[in-house]
């Protein structure tokens, strides 16, 4: 099946208003890979967070978090996610993303979000982060599209 762009937010709103609860469910398999600690001090972008940016979870503080995400608008517009208003926020696509000069940029488990594969996701990472910026990337290798994940074709057989 192809999903419209609208259809892709709209289940994935859906997924953060009515079937997220917190506390996050990846943190630990994450921390077997990222040390958060790193992040301390450092600018860091958090792109395509939805309602759970990774300082809400990864128990470090003192991290200068812009968060970016399509739904934003419409999650701070529930209660349980007023609290992302706090952060320097942008309710945009990646590619509408205009900011520069990152430390770290965050990207977990998003780009098998994406509608089209031929988008330079790369490209566009690399536009955003400093010279000697990290690129923390992760993201489900999947056989064929599932529902809001679409597959990711890595050229290899399971």
């Amino acid at each position: 099946m192809k999903y419209t762009d609208h259809e892709l937010q709209e289940h994935e709103l859906n997924f953060w208003v009515n079937s997220y609860n917190p506390p996050f469910f990846h943190i630990d398999f994450y921390k077997q890979f990222f040390d958060f600690k790193n992040l301390v001090g450092k600018k860091v972008v958090d792109i395509g967070c939805g309602g759970a940016p990774i300082s809400d979870y990864c128990g470090v503080n003192g991290i200068n978090l812009t968060i970016v995400d399509p739904l934003i608008d419409n999650l701070i517009k529930h209660p349980k996610y007023e609290h992302l208003k706090k952060y320097n926020y942008f309710s945009n696509s990646l590619f509408d993303f205009t900011e520069k000069n990152y430390d770290f940029l965050i990207c977990l488990n998003v780009i098998d979000h994406f509608n089209d594969p031929q988008y330079s996701v790369i490209d566009k990472f690399s536009d955003i982060l400093s010279e000697n910026g990290e690129l923390w990337l992760y993201y489900d290798l999947r056989t064929k599209d599932d529902g809001d994940h679409l597959m990711i074709d890595n050229g290899k057989n399971n």
